[in-house]
């Protein structure tokens, strides 16, 4: 499953895709630059993965990745993503 825009190159990570995690090995090579970042939320974890709950009040830390090729990352990214624990979002 892909994104809502599959091509923005701009992608926040806070769990296993950031830079340090096993996640982010699948895609280095896709990746031009890191920055960090935050996104609005609570985090929580469930069978030890990351889990953001947008509609909580907080704040959550992570990466935003730059990605060379967004959609072939994108892919790789959704072939890892249980389609039933997480969905793409936009967000400023």
């Amino acid at each position: 499953m892909l994104p809502p825009d599959p091509e923005s190159p701009a992608f926040f990570t806070y769990g296993s895709f950031k830079p340090g995690q096993l996640g982010y090995l699948r895609i280095k090579d896709n990746v031009e630059d890191t920055e960090l970042g935050t996104v609005g939320g609570q985090l929580y974890e469930r069978n030890g993965a990351a889990v953001l709950d947008a509609t909580e009040a907080g704040t959550v830390a992570g990466f935003v990745l730059l990605l060379r090729d967004p959609k072939s990352t994108y892919r790789k990214i959704g072939r890892v993503e249980p389609e039933d624990q997480y969905e793409w979002k936009k967000v400023e």
